[in-house]
């Protein structure tokens, strides 16, 4: 079983480094450091009103780009960013083995890197989907990404037996030819849900706490199919629906 995650828009620069552990580079890196520069061209206001941040933001993004790539703000990827589903992640407190049987089997989605593994060395960034750079003009970032990483994930999920559980948001199926994906690999969507049957409704903050706390139940159980997750209990979050495709798990809080 193979695990798909969001990134988070939030980084770490200074992360402290895990120990007894070996870490990789992004399969990606010459292409996310083309992007890179060319995303240190522009002004901190210019970066601000592409991606939408206040001027303080942007100007923390543009020393980020200014001289990218620097070695000593390389941090692992999943140490790297500092939203919820990453809180719940944990990844610093798996131990190594966890860490390295995690590396070969949890992707990350990311605008500028494309895909990553957890113990990937990565920069801070701040990137968008819909950001349109000279590199992929015509097409925005998102979508230039997709004809390079839909065959790569596809043989990432065959060589851990066909099955992807995807635990990350819907803007990051625009990564990859999800079609293509869905025809070629298994492909079961975990959702999460508040309320009663009848009335249950989406929490952003809820949902992305159980993508973080699932991931991490199985890395740390070392899962290879879908049947244990069938009793996973996370904050009152049970199975409450499962088909080929999906699994709903809902709380009432």
């Amino acid at each position: 079983m193979h695990i798909l995650l969001a990134p988070a828009k939030t980084m770490i620069a200074d992360s402290p480094m895990p120990g007894g552990v070996g870490f990789s580079l992004p399969h990606f890196r010459r292409r996310a450091a083309l992007l890179a520069s060319e995303m240190g061209r522009y002004t901190p206001a210019e970066l601000a009103s592409m991606l939408k941040i206040n001027l303080r933001i942007a100007a923390g993004a543009y020393r980020w780009y200014k001289d990218f790539p620097v070695a000593e703000t390389l941090r692992p990827a999943a140490l790297s960013y500092d939203g919820i589903a990453f809180k719940y992640l944990g990844f610093r407190s798996l131990s190594p083995g966890d860490m390295e049987w995690a590396n070969r089997r949890l992707t990350i989605c990311s605008f500028l890197y494309g895909m990553l593994r957890p113990l990937d060395l990565i920069n801070p960034y701040r990137l968008e989907g819909k950001v349109i750079l000279p590199a992929t003009d015509p097409a925005t970032v998102i979508e230039s990404w997709r004809p390079l990483l839909t065959d790569r994930l596809i043989e990432d999920v065959r060589a851990d037996g066909g099955l992807l559980l995807n635990l990350a948001s819907d803007e990051m199926k625009g990564l990859f030819d999800w079609k293509r994906v869905t025809a070629e690999v298994r492909v079961v969507t975990a959702a999460f849900k508040l309320g009663e049957p009848g009335r249950l409704r989406t929490s952003s903050v809820y949902a992305k706490m159980c993508r973080g706390a699932m991931a991490r139940y199985v890395i740390a159980n070392r899962l290879t199919d879908l049947s244990r997750l069938a009793s996973w209990d996370f904050n009152g979050f049970r199975l409450i629906d499962s088909t080929d495709t999906s699994m709903t798990f809902a709380a009432q809080l």
